[in-house]
Protein backbone atom coordinates (compact mmCIF):
# COMPACT_ATOMS: atom_id res chain seq x y z
CA UNK A 1 0.00 0.00 0.00
CA UNK A 2 1.29 3.46 -0.91
CA UNK A 3 0.91 5.50 2.30
CA UNK A 4 2.35 8.78 1.04
CA UNK A 5 -0.88 10.11 -0.55
CA UNK A 6 -2.75 9.44 2.69
CA UNK A 7 -0.09 11.13 4.82
CA UNK A 8 -0.36 14.27 2.64
CA UNK A 9 -4.00 14.76 3.67
CA UNK A 10 -4.26 17.74 6.08
CA UNK A 11 -4.74 16.50 9.64
CA UNK A 12 -3.37 13.00 8.98
CA UNK A 13 -0.31 12.31 11.11
CA UNK A 14 -0.12 8.54 11.20
CA UNK A 15 -1.74 5.49 9.64
CA UNK A 16 -2.84 2.84 12.12
CA UNK A 17 -1.95 -0.57 10.80
CA UNK A 18 -1.40 -4.18 11.70
CA UNK A 19 1.67 -5.21 9.78
CA UNK A 20 1.27 -3.61 6.37
CA UNK A 21 -2.52 -3.59 6.48
CA UNK A 22 -4.27 -0.39 7.58
CA UNK A 23 -6.97 -0.92 10.21
CA UNK A 24 -9.82 1.39 11.16
CA UNK A 25 -10.03 3.00 14.59
CA UNK A 26 -13.50 2.81 16.14
CA UNK A 27 -15.36 6.06 15.54
CA UNK A 28 -16.69 6.10 19.11
CA UNK A 29 -13.13 6.00 20.47
CA UNK A 30 -12.16 8.93 18.25
CA UNK A 31 -15.26 10.87 19.32
CA UNK A 32 -14.47 10.26 23.00
CA UNK A 33 -10.95 11.61 22.41
CA UNK A 34 -12.38 14.71 20.71
CA UNK A 35 -14.74 15.37 23.63
CA UNK A 36 -11.94 15.02 26.19
CA UNK A 37 -9.62 17.24 24.11
CA UNK A 38 -12.28 19.97 23.84
CA UNK A 39 -12.98 19.82 27.58
CA UNK A 40 -9.39 20.70 28.46
CA UNK A 41 -9.57 18.17 31.30
CA UNK A 42 -7.63 15.34 29.70
CA UNK A 43 -3.96 14.58 29.79
CA UNK A 44 -2.00 11.91 27.99
CA UNK A 45 -1.46 8.81 30.07
CA UNK A 46 0.53 5.68 29.34
CA UNK A 47 -1.56 2.73 28.28
CA UNK A 48 -1.20 0.06 30.95
CA UNK A 49 -3.06 -3.22 30.62
CA UNK A 50 -3.73 -5.92 33.16
CA UNK A 51 -0.78 -8.29 33.24
CA UNK A 52 1.78 -5.58 32.42
CA UNK A 53 4.93 -5.10 34.49
CA UNK A 54 4.67 -1.70 36.19
CA UNK A 55 6.47 0.56 38.65
CA UNK A 56 4.73 2.58 41.37
CA UNK A 57 5.58 6.28 40.92
CA UNK A 58 3.42 7.74 43.69
CA UNK A 59 2.33 6.90 47.26
CA UNK A 60 4.22 5.16 50.06
CA UNK A 61 4.88 2.30 47.61
CA UNK A 62 6.91 4.49 45.21
CA UNK A 63 9.68 2.55 43.45
CA UNK A 64 8.15 -0.92 43.85
CA UNK A 65 7.75 -2.98 40.68
CA UNK A 66 5.33 -5.80 40.02
CA UNK A 67 2.54 -7.00 37.75
CA UNK A 68 -0.73 -5.07 37.44
CA UNK A 69 -3.83 -7.20 37.90
CA UNK A 70 -7.34 -5.81 37.40
CA UNK A 71 -10.39 -7.61 38.72
CA UNK A 72 -13.97 -6.44 39.28
CA UNK A 73 -13.15 -2.74 39.16
CA UNK A 74 -10.09 -2.79 41.40
CA UNK A 75 -6.40 -2.80 40.56
CA UNK A 76 -3.72 -4.70 42.44
CA UNK A 77 0.04 -4.83 42.23
CA UNK A 78 1.36 -8.38 42.52
CA UNK A 79 4.91 -8.73 43.81
CA UNK A 80 6.50 -12.16 43.41
CA UNK A 81 9.53 -13.89 44.89
CA UNK A 82 10.40 -16.39 42.19
CA UNK A 83 12.78 -18.46 44.28
CA UNK A 84 10.08 -19.10 46.89
CA UNK A 85 7.30 -19.31 44.29
CA UNK A 86 5.18 -16.97 46.39
CA UNK A 87 3.41 -13.70 45.66
CA UNK A 88 1.72 -10.94 47.58
CA UNK A 89 -0.85 -8.47 46.21
CA UNK A 90 -1.74 -4.97 47.33
CA UNK A 91 -4.67 -2.88 46.12
CA UNK A 92 -3.47 0.27 44.38
CA UNK A 93 -4.72 3.30 42.50
CA UNK A 94 -4.01 2.88 38.78
CA UNK A 95 -2.87 6.52 38.67
CA UNK A 96 0.16 5.47 40.74
CA UNK A 97 1.65 3.20 38.07
CA UNK A 98 3.71 3.56 34.92
CA UNK A 99 4.86 0.80 32.58
CA UNK A 100 8.40 -0.51 33.20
Amino acid sequence: MDRLPLLKIPGVFHIVSFGKNPIPVEETQLEHLRIVAKSGLGRQWPYVHSGARVRIVDSALQGIEGVLISDKGSDRLVISIDLLQRSVAVEIDRNWVRPC
